[in-house]
């Protein structure tokens, strides 16, 4: 059992149903948001993207991208002369450098 676990396991509060009722109604609300977002977020950028789009969608510069493009941290496809970079695998790379 974890710390947080622990603390939240002795804590015991009760609310009147009204308030634990607009509780969820907010929780879910967010939630919503948070997902609805996600999905947007997902849907506005190509699933195959060059260069440029992808340090753009990744919010780094071109040369960080190519830095990891040729430490081989992100695949990519070349199409006649054209590189292209999947989404998913940049999500996946970014996940990997993150902290």
């Amino acid at each position: 059992m974890s710390a947080t676990e622990e603390i939240s396991s002795k804590v015991k509060l009760d609310l009147p149903d009204d308030l634990k009722e607009a509780v969820l109604e907010m929780v879910k609300d967010a939630v919503a948001q948070v997902v609805g977002s996600s999905v947007q977020h997902e849907q506005s950028w190509p699933e195959y993207m060059n260069k440029q789009e992808a340090a753009k969608y990744l919010n780094i510069s071109v040369n960080t991208l190519q830095n990891w493009i040729a430490a081989g941290d992100i695949p990519f496809v070349v199409v006649g002369k054209m590189v292209r970079l999947s989404r998913r695998q940049l999500d996946a790379c970014m996940l990997k450098h993150s902290i």
